[in-house]
C-alpha cells in the first residue's frame, strides 16, 4: 500500500494529467518546423501518441485506484497490463518520433534505424557515422544526458523486453509471512533474459505519472530549440 503522503501526491498529479496533455498540443501546435512530412509526424505520431498515454493512466487509475485494498480479479490485471504496455510503447515511439524530425528538418543522411536521441560518439570507439545526439543545441544535449538513466535503465530495457522477451507481469498478489494477501502495486519485467528470477520491479502509478512529465519536458525543451535557431 502507498502511504498517505504518496496517495495525495498521486490524486493532485493526476488531475493535471489533461493539462499536461494540453501543454504538449500547444507546444506542438505552435512548433516552427518548415518540413510538411515533420508536421505529418507531429500530428499523426506525437500527437496520438500522447493522447494514448493520457488515457492509458486514465484506465490504470481507473481500474486500479492507487487506494485499492482488495485482490484484483484476473481480467482486470490483464486489461491493467494491456495499458501498462500502451504507455510504455509509446514513450518510445515518441522520442523516435522527435529523433526522425531532427533528421527530417536537417535533410541528414542518416539511416532510421540509426536515429535516436539517445545514441552518442563514445569516446572508446572511433566511428563515421553521424549521431543526432551530438548535433543538438548544447542546451538540448545537457538535458538529455539527465535523463539518460530513466531511458537506458528503464525505458530501453522495457522496450527491449516487451518488443523481444518477456512482457511485463503484474503479479496477482503479494503474500507476507503470515500468508495475508494484499493486491500488488509493483509491474515487473525482465532484466536478464539469462536468469528466470532476474525481474526489474516498480511501483506503476507513481512511475507513469512521472514518465508522462519526463515526456513533456522532453518534448517541450526539444521544441524550444526552434526559438534560437533552425534544428
Amino acid at each position: 500500500m502507498y502511504s498517505l503522503e504518496c496517495l495525495e501526491k498521486l490524486s493532485e498529479e493526476f488531475i493535471l494529467i489533461n493539462t499536461r496533455k494540453s501543454n504538449i498540443y500547444k507546444k506542438l501546435h505552435n512548433s516552427l518546423v518548415k518540413k510538411d512530412l515533420s508536421k505529418f509526424y507531429i500530428k499523426r505520431g506525437i500527437m496520438r501518441r500522447v493522447s494514448y498515454m493520457a488515457s492509458a493512466i486514465e484506465n490504470i487509475f481507473s481500474l486500479f485506484p492507487p487506494n485499492q485494498d482488495k485482490l484484483l480479479d484476473a481480467d482486470i490485471i490483464d486489461r491493467l497490463v494491456m495499458n501498462l504496455q500502451i504507455f510504455c510503447i509509446n514513450i518510445c515511439g515518441v522520442l523516435d518520433n522527435l529523433a526522425l524530425i531532427y533528421k527530417i528538418e536537417n535533410d541528414l543522411d542518416i539511416s532510421d534505424s540509426h536515429v535516436n536521441l539517445f545514441n552518442k560518439n563514445k569516446k572508446s570507439k572511433k566511428t563515421d557515422r553521424l549521431y543526432i545526439r551530438d548535433m543538438l543545441k548544447e542546451e538540448f544535449r545537457e538535458y538529455l544526458e539527465s535523463v539518460d538513466e530513466w531511458h537506458d535503465e528503464y525505458v530501453k530495457t522495457y522496450r527491449d523486453s516487451l518488443c523481444h522477451k518477456i512482457p511485463l507481469y503484474i503479479p496477482p498478489y503479494l503474500q507476507d509471512d503470515s500468508g495475508n494477501k494484499s493486491p500488488s502495486f509493483f509491474m515487473l519485467f525482465e532484466k536478464d533474459s539469462k536468469n528466470s528470477n532476474d525481474y526489474n520491479s516498480m511501483n506503476f502509478h507513481p512511475q507513469i505519472i512521472a514518465d508522462f512529465m519526463t515526456i513533456e519536458e522532453i518534448i517541450c525543451k526539444f521544441f524550444d530549440q526552434f526559438k534560437t535557431q533552425d534544428l
